[in-house]
C-alpha cells in the first residue's frame, strides 16, 4: 500500500475534477450515514471499533475535500470553531462540569 497522506490535497483536487462537486457531496453524505449506522450499532453493544475508525476516516477525507473546494478562510473557520467550542463549554458547565 502506498503512503499517500502527504498527497491528499492533490488527490482531492483530482477527485473533484474527475467526479464533480455534486458527486463528492453525495459521497460525503453517504459516508456520514455509514458512520451514523456504525455508531448506532456501537450503542447496541456491538464491538465495531475498527469499522467506526474506518468510517471516521472516510468522513474526515470527505470533509477535507469539501473544505478544500470551498476554500474557507482559516481565520473565519477558527472563529466559527471557537464559537462552537464555547457553546460546548456552556453545555459542560451547565451540566456541572468544568475544564481546567
Amino acid at each position: 500500500m502506498r503512503e499517500l497522506l502527504n498527497r491528499r490535497e492533490e488527490m482531492y483536487t483530482k477527485a473533484l475534477e474527475l467526479f464533480g462537486l455534486i458527486s463528492q457531496l453525495d459521497i460525503a453524505t453517504e459516508e456520514m450515514a455509514e458512520l451514523i449506522k456504525e455508531l448506532s450499532k456501537f450503542k447496541r453493544k456491538e464491538k465495531n471499533l475498527n469499522k467506526i475508525a474506518e468510517e471516521v476516516a472516510d468522513v474526515e477525507i470527505m470533509m477535507e475535500q469539501i473544505k478544500q473546494y470551498f476554500d474557507f478562510d482559516k481565520e473565519y473557520m477558527d472563529k466559527v470553531k471557537n464559537k462552537k467550542l464555547n457553546k460546548l463549554l456552556g453545555h459542560i458547565e451547565k451540566a456541572g462540569g468544568s475544564i481546567d
